[in-house]
């Protein structure tokens, strides 16, 4: 609140016109003759004024010695403070935009702390709450799991209001793999913010994650058209990969060229040069990929390690590549480094443990490969040591 800002009083505590003034100081002229004006009642402000004169002659602590108490004090504190709050809510919400439009984790990680600080300084503010949820849920979906991150980012979606709270539930739903249920609320968050790129996005993953990969290429050209950034242009490159290699390629290129600190464009082109079994480009990717690192998540770095096998066994190390495959494999849940670590232990004829590999797999979409490489590694016997 601002000084000078009115205070809106209840009804019956109506302010006292500024020019009636006491009988003893107005002008001669004007005094009633041989009347003279009964004494005035004093007007007892009762509530929030007092509370706020309390608070500002006494401090903080007199608040407390009210009957109202310190959940009181915090409720004054949020009502003094409303205008800086409401500041404070759209410089986070811009900060963590502006940061999470780079696409990458370290950008990423500076969001996130502006978000806590926030939060921390401005804990009742729903909006902010609601818009904390989907940020992490955001972050999750795209940098990977993250059990204490996707906690709190419940606890702030049980607490949100307004917009923000359809585009938390739809990345929430989506991150639960569930299909049916992740379309339902991402079709209601993309109906009521239809300009909005993120929430385009969350309908194509949505999307995705229903089997209707046409149906979320165009969803994501429409976050493309709604907001050109590295995070909506490498969302449709990561998309493309699988669907449309060959303007997969032509899309991270361009975002490759344009960001140079891009971590997932190269890793893009990097995976489509292990398929075309072109080992110099995926040299060059890879000592891209060196220098940023720093600017790369847990699972990215994972990524790059496989890759690092791919380049190995491409070259015929195999005992390299394994070494790379099983730095990758410190999370069991990607997919990718196993199946290349299950490779490599063919190629050094450790069958059994191949096949041991082989058994942990239960991703659909591995399901040819891992039969494929089955049947390579069950019918030979281990390699004797």
């Amino acid at each position: 609140m601002h000084f000078g800002q009115e205070i809106e009083l209840e009804e019956d505590h109506a302010p006292i016109p500024l020019d009636i003034q006491p009988e003893s100081v107005r002008p001669p002229s004007s005094r009633t003759p041989h009347r003279r004006a009964p004494p005035r009642k004093p007007v007892r402000r009762r509530g929030l004024v007092p509370l706020l004169l309390l608070l500002l002659l006494g401090g903080g602590a007199a608040l407390e010695r009210t009957p109202h108490g310190a959940f009181f004090r915090r409720d004054v504190d949020t009502f003094l403070k409303r205008d800086e709050h409401a500041t404070l809510e759209l410089d986070t919400m811009n900060a963590v935009h502006a940061a999470f439009a780079f696409d990458t984790w370290d950008h990423a990680v500076a969001g996130l702390a502006a978000l806590d600080d926030a939060l921390a300084k401005a804990p009742q503010r729903k909006t902010l709450a609601a818009f904390g949820a989907w940020t992490l849920f955001a972050y999750e979906l795209r940098f990977g799991a993250d059990p204490k991150r996707h906690e709190q980012a419940l606890a702030l979606l049980a607490n949100g209001e307004g917009s923000w709270v359809r585009l938390a539930t739809a990345t929430r739903d989506v991150l639960s793999r569930d299909a049916t249920k992740a379309m339902a609320s991402a079709k209601l968050a993309h109906a009521g913010d239809p300009h909005n790129a993120e929430a385009h996005l969350v309908f194509a993953f949505a999307t995705l994650l229903a089997e209707q990969p046409k149906d979320a290429i165009v969803a994501f050209d429409q976050a493309v058209g709604a907001e050109q950034t590295s995070r909506t242009r490498g969302a449709l490159a990561a998309a493309l990969e699988s669907i449309d290699p060959t303007r997969a390629k032509e899309s991270a290129a361009l975002l490759a060229d344009v960001a140079v600190g891009h971590v997932s464009s190269r890793l893009v082109l990097a995976r489509l040069a292990v398929l075309a079994k072109d080992t110099p480009t995926l040299e060059r990717r890879l000592g891209e990929l060196a220098k940023l690192e720093s600017a790369a998540s847990r699972n990215e770095k994972a990524e790059i390690a496989t890759l690092r096998g791919d380049l190995a066994m491409a070259k015929g190390s195999a005992a390299e590549a394994k070494a790379h495959y099983q730095l990758a494999t410190a999370d069991p849940t990607l997919l990718r480094p196993r199946l290349g670590l299950a490779r490599a232990m063919i190629a050094l004829g450790e069958f059994e443990a191949a096949r041991s590999i082989l058994d942990t797999i239960v991703d659909p979409s591995a399901t040819a490969e891992v039969a494929r490489l089955r049947t390579l590694a069950s019918s030979k016997p281990t390699k004797p040591k």
